[in-house]
């Protein structure tokens, strides 16, 4: 996993909406992709077994959401991950 910013709209219903991401390459060059589409998050618990996706369970501690971004002209789906307790975003991989 790999720390990423994010950029997205939260809802007043409180959904989020995932909308661009920054984050750095190998070479260590800043690259911003926009969010072409999305799934809505996925809940997970993690547990000392990994993570474990539980559906739409309330008070769980972080939504996966699968994106579609564009890389030289070829979509790319990647999945980003929201830590609701520490509010931080990370690349799965």
């Amino acid at each position: 996993m790999k720390d990423v910013d994010v950029i997205c709209q939260i809802k007043s219903d409180g959904s989020i909406i995932p909308i661009r991401i920054k984050l750095e390459d190998e070479e260590k060059q800043i690259q911003i992709f926009n969010i072409k589409r999305y799934k809505p998050p996925k809940e997970c618990l993690q547990s000392d077994r990994g993570f474990h996706s539980l559906g739409r369970i309330p008070s769980t501690n972080m939504m996966d959401f699968e994106c579609i971004i564009e890389i030289f002209e070829i979509e790319k789906i990647i999945t980003l991950r929201y830590l609701v307790s520490s509010h931080n975003w990370v690349l799965v991989t």
